[in-house]
């Protein structure tokens, strides 16, 4: 009668296991738990999640300074995801580049001290009042608070001028605004983010300090950890936003289309702003009206059972030709004051 173990090495089963332990030990690789799949899980889902609303965000923005209400909005889809991936990774790259260049300033402040404290002898030591270090926490919990609100009071001002910015004035939408829709190499936005990146960075490192040295009390850290959290998100989807406006500075195709002198008249300029399945979004731009007229451009939909046929005359920067009456008039005043 044959053994149990007939036909293999003995003690193979126990060289086996060892020799999986000792693999797995060496490699330090665990199998994760089913409670870490489904945290993992839940939080790819969650980033998914904000990172379409962070695109959504982009989209209401690009819609809202195109007076675009009347078109349907897009489903949320793939294309809401990678927008927000992308603002994402733009905030990020921006933050780093930040942390670099002022890691580098402060290498070369630091060797610039050293270098002058040796060839003059001169040693500066500063003292920190005990007092100071103890509340330490405090000047920091203050620091954070005054970057938070700076950073989003800046950027809900320059928000509340989106809206509608194809029908407002140089004075309505104000300084930075007139700079950016003018601006083809986005040099104004682009110091605007640098800016936006500075404090963002400033704030997050505040931020992670007090959670790892700076206060004790598990509540407090769990507050300023929530705080950091919303304050965080609600730039970026503030920073998607106004992207969305500025990425109406382009080129937009000005187009003829089936009936368009018998509706507006010789010297009008439709330019093409969108559309959906139902019709199309036009700014007809009347550049035959006087100076004294109430009415110098207009937002029209047209259905698209009405337009028979559609031509591309060619491609425009849009608010060069929206704000053209603006334009004039500015000229105008121009030229009277030097006289």
């Amino acid at each position: 009668m044959a053994e149990p173990n007939e036909g293999r090495p003995s003690g193979s089963g126990e060289s086996m296991s060892g020799a999986q332990a000792e693999k797995v030990s060496s490699w330090g690789f665990k199998l994760p738990s089913a409670l870490h799949t489904i945290a993992v899980s839940v939080g790819l889902a969650a980033f998914t999640a904000i990172s379409s609303f962070i695109g959504m965000a982009f989209a209401a923005g690009r819609k809202q300074a195109l007076c675009l209400d009347a078109l349907t909005s897009d489903p949320i889809d793939q294309r809401h995801v990678f927008v927000g991936l992308t603002m994402i990774a733009q905030v990020l790259v921006d933050v780093l580049l930040v942390v670099v260049f002022s890691r580098l300033a402060f290498l070369a402040v630091r060797s610039a001290g050293r270098l002058v404290a040796r060839r003059t002898g001169l040693q500066i030591q500063v003292k920190v009042p005990i007092f100071v270090k103890r509340h330490l926490w405090l000047l920091a919990l203050l620091v954070v608070t005054t970057d938070a609100v700076v950073m989003l009071d800046s950027m809900k001002d320059l928000s509340n001028h989106v809206n509608g910015i194809l029908f407002k004035g140089f004075i309505d939408i104000g300084g930075f605004w007139t700079q950016a829709i003018f601006d083809k190499d986005f040099d104004t936005a682009g110091s605007y983010s640098f800016a936006y990146a500075g404090l963002l960075a400033l704030f997050i490192w505040l931020c992670w300090w007090l959670i790892r040295e700076g206060v004790g009390r598990p509540l407090r850290r769990a507050v300023i950890s929530i705080f950091g959290l919303l304050v965080v998100l609600v730039s970026v989807l503030m920073y998607s936003y106004l992207n969305g406006a500025i990425a109406t500075v382009m080129e937009y195709p000005v187009v003829s289309f089936t009936n368009q002198i018998e509706l507006f008249g010789q010297g009008s300029v439709p330019i093409l702003l969108g559309q959906d399945d139902k019709m199309f979004a036009f700014l007809i731009v009347l550049t035959g009206a006087k100076p004294e007229d109430e009415v110098h451009k207009m937002v029209v939909y047209i259905p698209r059972s009405e337009i028979k046929f559609m031509a591309v005359i060619r491609t425009v920067p849009l608010y060069v030709l929206d704000k053209y009456d603006d334009l004039t008039r500015l000229k105008q005043q121009i030229q009277s004051q030097k006289q």
